[in-house]
């Protein structure tokens, strides 16, 4: 490539036909490898501003400036995760979402970027260490079907450990007190971040942005509550004398197995001793709302409910669900009315007992 305008230039007509959003996300989420300090920011800015660009009505020469000023200024390092973690690992993606609209606002303005983006010198290209090839004769959004849905209140690498918990856990009629040792097997990157590995200890955790991290936590919360959900990370349950006293009887250690089929594959091996002298052990391999198994429509709308049920009422909800079913009939004037109608407290009774 001859730099991010000419290339934006070459493949302009196609970048705006699928809107740049979820096809550059997507492709430079492809190149990333793990041994790269790099979040995923980096991704955001870029899809964030190539959105908003097409919403501003940006030409493709402002895009491609939009999309060069964003995401020069948003190589997020990884070290965001570190312990003890800190409120900005949540408040990050925003920033550099907000950031990434007003880079295509001044774009639209006549403000450039460098050129450089890509190729450099001292480029993306350089940073990666390798092509980042995008396929433009093929102008499908087929990415978007490499989305994928959590279904607990947990980072990504969690999903299958809680999905094991939950039914190791109910299958044998398990409850906190009857467990005198857990051991979780995941693949290196998930050990790193959310078990106590390179990333730091995971041993006393205060607050959110710590508690959806780690996997000691967020197996302790599973046993206690029987779910994991918003309420497991509120500050008050996070810092709770049952939570810290469970959460020390859990260890987490990495797979040379797992961490083979990583990132393709998210599996993790539980292994729970209980204080009668059981062993119970579930491999779990991938997870609900995974690439392999992905959350249907139906289970889709159960987690919505389960949600959304403290801030809206039921006629509300059901409405909403309807509107986004219904997308291509409606307006999003319609569907962003019906959204606006929520509480933003809950104000509702909840009922719901989490996603099963």
């Amino acid at each position: 490539m001859e730099g991010l305008l000419s290339w934006h230039d070459r493949n302009a007509s196609r970048l705006c036909r699928i809107v740049g959003e979820a096809r550059l996300y997507g492709t430079i989420r492809t190149v990333r490898r793990a041994e790269w300090p790099v979040n995923h920011a980096i991704q955001l800015a870029m899809s964030s501003a190539a959105g908003a660009g097409k919403l501003f009505g940006l030409t493709d020469h402002q895009i491609a400036n939009a999309i060069s000023i964003a995401t020069v200024d948003n190589i997020s390092l990884t070290c965001v995760h570190v312990e003890p973690v800190s409120q900005w690992k949540g408040f990050s993606p925003g920033m550099t979402g907000m950031r990434a609209v007003y880079a295509a606002s001044l774009a639209k303005r006549g403000f450039t970027g460098p050129s450089g983006l890509f190729e450099g010198p001292n480029g993306l290209l350089r940073m990666f260490d390798q092509n980042i090839d995008i396929d433009w004769s093929d102008d499908s959004l087929d990415v978007v079907k490499l989305t994928v849905m959590k279904k607990f209140c947990s980072l990504i690498h969690g999903q299958p450990v809680l999905e094991a918990v939950l039914k190791l856990k109910r299958d044998n009629g398990l409850g906190a007190k009857d467990v005198k040792h857990v051991r979780c097997d995941i693949f290196q990157t998930g050990y790193d971040i959310a078990g106590g590995g390179a990333f730091g200890p995971k041993d006393d955790p205060q607050t959110k942005e710590q508690a959806d991290y780690n996997l000691k936590y967020l197996i302790a919360a599973a046993f206690l509550d029987d779910k994991v959900g918003p309420d497991q990370l509120e500050a008050e349950r996070v810092r709770a004398a049952d939570a810290h006293e469970l959460l020390r009887r859990v260890e987490v250690r990495p797979d040379d197995v797992f961490t083979s089929r990583y990132p393709h594959e998210l599996n993790a091996r539980l292994t729970v001793e209980t204080v009668d002298g059981r062993t119970l052990v579930r491999e779990q391999l991938g997870y609900e709302g995974g690439l392999a198994k992905p959350l249907s429509w139906g289970r889709t709308v159960e987690k919505f409910h389960w949600l959304s049920e403290p801030f809206a009422d039921s006629e509300l909800r059901n409405n909403i669900i309807e509107a986004v079913a219904n997308i291509d009939q409606n307006s999003i004037e319609y569907l962003m009315g019906l959204l606006g109608r929520a509480s933003p407290k809950a104000v509702f009774r909840a009922s719901h007992p989490g996603i099963q």
